[in-house]
This record gives C-alpha cells, sequence and structure tokens, in this order.
C-alpha cells in the first residue's frame, strides 16, 4: 500500500521486532504506521519509562486500524504486556514445592448450593479450570508444613511461600504439557491457546512459569522483577478512534458495544453463501469427540465422499468439532480408538478413501456397522466401487491444485 499513499501525499512505515530506535522512530513519525498490537503495546510502556521525552518514540494515540478485531480486543484483550527487571534468585524453592504438590491429592471445585451446607472435601486442595485458581485444604497444608518443617505457612514471614505453594498448585493441575505449553530444547515455550503457536519469548508472570519449570523438571530460568505492564484492552482504549475487520465479530456485538462503545457493521458477501453454517458440536470428553468423527467418517464413506480431516478439528455440516488435541499416545479402556485419538482419526482420514471399507471396519470394530461381503461377487463389486471413489478424489485433488 506503500505507493498508493505516496500518489495520495501520505508516508508509510511499519514496525519490527528489534528494530533499532532511530528507524522506529522515523516509523512513527509516518502519517501511517503499521505493526503488531504488542510491540505498539511495549513501545507505549517503553515510552512511560523513558527519562526524558528523547526517548519517545509514540507521537499518540489518534486513530487505530485492528486487523482480525475480535481477536485482539475480545479473545486477547486481558493478555498482560510487561516489561521485566533483574531477576530473583529462588530456584531451589520452586524445585521443593514441585516435588512436594506432586503426591498432593486435589480435585475440582464445585459451588455450593444455597440449600447445602459447605463442607471441604477430604482432599489436599481444590483447582477450579475455569477461573484458572487454586485453592489449598487444611489437609495439604499441613502436608507443605510437614514436607518443608514449617511451623505454620501463613505467618507473615512466609508470605512468599504462600505464592510459590499457589503457582505450584497452578502447574500441576491446570497446566498441561504439549496442551497449555511444549518443552523445546530444555525450555518451556507457552501455547498461544487461541492460534495453537508457540509464542517465542513469552514467559507467565508470579512465578507461575519458574512452577512449570520445576515440574517438568528443567532448568528454570529465574523470575524477573515486574517493571511496567498493560493489557492489550486498556492499551487499545487509549486511541481518540478505534476501528478493524474480521469475519467472525457479529458474534461478538454486544462485547464491542459494552466495552469499546463500537457498533458492529455487516457487509453482505457479493454472492449467496453456498456454506451450511450449523450449530457448533461440544463434547463433555476427548473420547465422546473422538468418537463422533469415526462415526462422521464412516458416514461419509459410506455415501462414497471424499474425507479430510485434520487432528485437532473437524468440519461437519458447517459445524465445528473440536477440543485440545490429546498430548500423547495412551489407551482407553473399552474404546476402539487404543492409540493416540488425534493420530489415530489423522490415519484414518488418510487411508478411509483409498482403502476398503475391511481396514475401518477392523480398526473401529465398534463403530463400524459394515457387514463383509458374502460371496465373490460382492467382493468384487465392493473393490470396483472403492477404485471408482479413489480415482474420483485424485482427480478433485488434481483440479484442485491446479486451480
Amino acid at each position: 500500500m506503500g505507493p498508493v499513499y505516496e500518489k495520495l501525499g501520505m508516508r508509510a512505515g511499519n514496525i519490527r521486532n528489534m528494530m533499532p530506535f532511530d528507524e522506529r522512530v522515523e516509523a512513527y513519525a509516518a502519517d501511517i504506521t503499521y505493526g503488531t498490537n504488542s510491540e505498539f503495546g511495549f513501545d507505549y510502556l517503553r515510552d512511560n519509562m523513558a527519562v526524558s521525552l528523547d526517548g519517545v518514540v509514540q507521537r499518540g494515540h489518534h486513530y487505530a486500524i485492528v486487523d482480525e478485531v475480535d481477536s485482539i480486543l475480545i479473545d486477547e484483550a486481558r493478555t498482560p504486556l510487561i516489561i521485566s527487571g533483574e531477576p530473583e534468585v529462588a530456584a531451589q524453592t520452586y524445585y521443593d514445592f514441585a516435588r512436594v504438590v506432586k503426591v498432593m491429592e486435589g480435585v475440582p471445585y464445585k459451588a455450593p448450593s444455597k440449600i447445602e451446607r459447605r463442607e471441604d472435601p477430604d482432599v489436599d486442595y481444590t483447582f477450579d479450570e475455569k477461573f484458572k485458581t487454586v485453592s489449598p485444604l487444611p489437609r495439604g497444608i499441613a502436608k507443605i508444613e510437614r514436607a518443608l518443617k514449617l511451623d505454620n505457612l501463613y505467618d507473615p514471614r512466609n508470605v512468599q511461600l504462600v505464592n510459590h505453594l499457589n503457582q505450584a498448585l497452578k502447574a500441576q493441575s491446570l497446566y498441561q504439557r504439549d496442551v497449555d505449553y511444549v518443552i523445546e530444547d530444555g525450555e518451556v515455550k507457552i501455547v498461544d491457546e487461541f492460534t495453537g503457536r508457540i509464542m517465542e519469548g513469552r514467559r507467565w508472570s508470579e512465578g507461575l512459569h519458574q512452577a512449570v519449570e520445576a515440574k517438568e523438571g528443567v532448568k528454570i530460568q529465574e523470575e524477573h522483577v515486574t517493571l511496567a505492564t498493560i493489557t492489550l484492552q486498556n492499551y487499545f482504549r487509549l486511541y481518540d478512534k478505534l476501528g478493524g475487520m474480521t469475519g467472525t465479530a457479529k458474534t461478538e456485538e454486544k462485547e464491542f458495544v459494552e466495552i469499546y462503545g463500537l457498533h458492529v457493521v455487516e457487509i453482505p458477501t457479493n454472492a449467496p453463501v453456498a456454506r451450511d453454517d450449523g450449530n457448533d458440536l461440544i463434547f463433555k470428553t476427548k473420547d465422546e469427540k473422538f468418537q463422533a468423527v469415526v462415526s462422521d467418517i464412516r458416514e461419509r464413506y459410506e455415501k462414497g465422499a471424499c474425507t479430510c480431516s485434520a487432528p485437532s478439528a473437524t468440519r461437519r455440516g458447517g459445524s465445528t468439532i473440536s477440543s485440545a488435541a490429546a498430548p500423547a499416545a495412551r489407551e482407553i479402556p473399552g474404546s476402539p480408538v487404543s492409540t493416540s485419538p488425534a493420530r489415530t482419526i489423522s490415519s484414518a482420514c488418510s487411508r478411509a478413501t483409498g482403502s476398503s471399507r475391511s481396514w475401518i471396519a477392523s480398526r473401529f470394530p465398534r463403530a463400524s456397522r459394515w457387514k463383509r461381503a458374502s460371496s465373490p461377487a460382492r467382493s468384487r463389486a465392493r473393490r470396483r466401487r472403492s477404485r471408482s471413489r479413489t480415482s474420483s478424489c485424485a482427480r478433485t485433488s488434481s483440479s484442485t491444485t491446479t486451480s
């Protein structure tokens, strides 16, 4: 768009990660500045930490146009941007708490009803997956005090230890490997819950990242002191005018109006929409979700349709069948899926269109209802139908690639 703006008498610039200070100042001096939300936010924090105006790069907050606006202003609105200072040394403490909480027993928190008397369960702690909170119970506190040889965990002198306990319990019960984070090159790296991408250089605050590192037994990178922080929501509310575009803003219209005072305008397509958007299918467990995926593949195979499915999300009539993919292979008692569900479904998708029905019937005995051919003639007819469908899928794939 640079040449277009130049024709209109304007200049465009862009900011990048690790950009030299002089180039960054020049980019902000342009009439239109492109960049990512995190770069804008961190530049704002650095400007507020500058000791003089010579160290400031942003000129003000006049008008922001945000791409994928619902993802930035709604989904990631409470994501904090943090600038840290010198680290504090407390590595051994994290290892001690990680060792103790591994043998502690926790259960999901259940809110008591108004007519029932609240009673603490006979466990060490409770956790709430929705709000990402944990609550140590008397039995668990006694275990911690015995293991660490403390007279009173909640003594004013042990305030920091209480935070260590809470973070260790969160790491143990609320954060799962290969779902919320991955281990690469001996480091714990956060997985973006919205995009599934690894967030390089990002760390959880308040000691949570160190607690996860202690849980996994990797080298702990010492905790840093927070010097400045702001959420994406609070940053973009600094602008005098705010707008954006996305293909899924209509469902978040209420939040846009209440939080930002923004109204959503729906732009119709230039041609009628051919896609059939069905309702989302929600399942309580991963096993139920993958059983539904297997059933969907079987039904489409019986109809002679080409089946292509990603392991973590599958479309059925426009609906999304989705949940976090299983991190490792495991046995599911009484289930036809005996390896990693994501890997099994991916394998079924790649082989269902090119193999006979007997393969799926043997792989998923409970989910299959097909009858074996009782005569050579029926077997030959079945093979002809299979070859016909395979060639049809190949022609479709070839034409799609060419176009």
